[in-house]
Parts: C-alpha cells; sequence; structure tokens
C-alpha cells in the first residue's frame, strides 16, 4: 500500500455506471426504517394508522408497508408536515 496511488488488487467485475437501484426499493426501506422508528402512541402513528385503514396496526408497527403505499405515502402533501 502506497499512500497517493491507486490500491486495488481486482478489476471490478460491473461498472459503476451499470449498477441501478430502483428508486422504489430505496424509498420502501427508507419507508420501513421510518416506520420503526416513529413513537408508536404519536401523531405520525396515527397519520399512517388512518392513510391505511385496512391494513392491520400490527403490520404498521412492524413497519411493514407495500410499494404502492409507500407511492401514496410520498405524494400526499400532508406527509412532509
Amino acid at each position: 500500500m502506497i499512500p497517493g496511488q491507486k490500491n486495488i488488487a481486482h478489476r471490478a467485475l460491473v461498472y459503476k455506471t451499470k449498477i441501478y437501484l430502483p428508486p422504489l426499493h430505496l424509498k420502501l426501506t427508507l419507508m420501513n426504517i421510518h416506520v420503526k422508528a416513529t413513537d408508536k402512541e404519536g401523531e405520525e402513528f396515527d397519520y399512517l394508522r388512518l392513510k391505511f385503514p385496512l391494513t392491520s396496526d400490527a403490520k404498521i408497527k412492524v413497519g411493514i408497508l407495500v410499494g404502492f403505499q409507500v407511492k401514496q405515502v410520498f405524494q400526499d402533501p400532508d406527509f412532509k408536515n
């Protein structure tokens, strides 16, 4: 290892420009992390409960949301508030 020089032992199998992560998967992951971190008695949890009345509270508490539900939340103008 020499400072200032590239220290790569092997070339990458794929180019960085060819790697593509779908934005929906990223949003879904971020949304699930956000739901798990919310206070289960707070306003945010109540917002999700009102937004998806057919989804059980147990699924919302664990952070299980389907792709179209995440799209609905991100498209809702009240979500930022």
